[in-house]
């Protein structure tokens, strides 16, 4: 687990809380990395998480849909992005670190800051992304600026933050996406089924990005 010298002074552990809220939400790469960083977290240490804004129904990825199942807490989400950081403080678990999505905009007092920098092509292909999206982003670059440290998924985005939004490189660290154990037990029938069912022939691309 994770220990503070303060926390053990008093016999506790470092408590983190991470905000769920693209769990809610049709999305892709996101989603999949947190719902699966968040499985791999609890397994390593279960008794030093706690979440904000997670679903009931998280067990499993459904990229179709979502939001509609969680109107509630969409609307919670709406609501407490429009009122300040102590209204937000008050139902958010308590915590030493709290680490924040792109969707979340007020954020506890008290806890450390953290988010995952994921890519920048807001900036670097605007071309390819609605208003909405890089509005959003640009929003979510002045939480990058605050925050006391972030999560890169790769060299790459973490040269492109330091070069594009100037964040200082001490606060990044680089820690790559992990691949799920699910992944690597797919049988050869499995696989068999799966091209016919799609009707692919070799040779054949595998493109598992979105369009962006």
């Amino acid at each position: 687990g994770w220990h503070s010298p303060a926390g053990k002074a008093r016999g506790r552990s470092l408590k983190v809380c991470i905000d769920c809220s693209p769990l809610l939400v049709r999305s892709a790469g996101v989603k999949t990395y947190l719902h699966h960083w968040l499985k791999a977290l609890r397994g390593c240490s279960p008794d030093s998480i706690a979440t904000f804004l997670e679903p009931r129904d998280n067990q499993h990825l459904d990229h179709a849909g979502g939001a509609k199942r969680h109107f509630l807490r969409l609307a919670a989400l709406w609501a407490l992005n429009r009122t300040g950081d102590r209204f937000v403080s008050r139902f958010v678990p308590e915590s030493s670190v709290f680490h924040v999505s792109n969707l979340l905009r007020r954020f506890p007092r008290g806890p450390k800051l953290s988010a995952t920098v994921h890519d920048l092509t807001t900036w670097l292909v605007p071309q390819f992304h609605t208003p909405v999206q890089r509005s959003a982003d640009e929003a979510f670059a002045g939480v990058l600026r605050s925050a006391d440290g972030l999560i890169c998924v790769s060299g790459n985005s973490r040269r492109d933050a330091e070069r594009i939004l100037r964040l200082d490189p001490r606060r990044m660290t680089v820690i790559y996406p992990g691949v799920p154990g699910s992944y690597f037990n797919v049988t050869p029938e499995e696989s068999e089924a799966a091209a016919r069912a799609l009707s692919l022939r070799n040779p054949y691309f595998l493109f598992v990005s979105t369009i962006e």
